[in-house]
């Protein structure tokens, strides 16, 4: 048997079913998950990336279910939320194993993350460097960059904060 969800804008009720789940029979959006193949997939990433550690974003989905599932195999964690922070330290995971990412992160956010032992965190302009200078001093950033032209992994326009002229090849 997996652990499945069946979600809809009322509830959040958490299951179990056989692999032949009578879909008409539960609220739409319905998302089944099977934890075992979530495993067998992290297995397979890993194996093609290796030295390489992976982290998840919460937003793709935030099932306790799924975060405890990755979170017992050692994936690190993207949030993009103080609420995705607070769910993760919930589910006891540390604050080393979780990036905060989303490009522009309320200050309260910040103090927050910062107060749990977050480190790591994502700038992409300038007003973000600041803030989070001023917000988590010391803190250790990465960058986010968008780049176009020959060579360019992706030319897809990016939700970022990023100024500058459009691309001219942008998704």
């Amino acid at each position: 048997m997996q652990t499945i969800a069946a979600l809809d804008e009322l509830s959040d009720r958490t299951f179990l079913a056989s692999d032949d789940v009578d879909i008409p029979d539960h609220p739409t959006p319905f998302f089944h998950f099977e934890l075992d193949r979530l495993v067998a997939n992290l297995a397979t990433l890993r194996a093609a990336l290796p030295g390489f550690r992976i982290f998840y974003a919460v937003k793709c989905n935030s099932q306790p279910a799924i975060l405890e599932t990755l979170a017992r195999r050692g994936t690190g964690f993207e949030i993009a939320s103080g609420a995705e922070l607070r769910a993760l330290l919930e589910l006891g995971v540390h604050a080393d194993d979780i990036l905060f990412s989303n490009p522009v992160k309320a200050p309260a956010d910040i103090r927050f993350a910062r107060a749990s032992g977050l480190e790591r965190y994502a700038v992409d302009s300038e007003e973000e460097l600041a803030t989070i200078a001023e917000e988590a001093p010391g803190a250790a950033i990465y960058v986010r960059m968008q780049t176009t032209g020959p060579g360019a992994g992706s030319r897809c326009r990016s939700a970022s904060g990023l100024r500058g002229p459009r691309p001219s090849n942008y998704c």
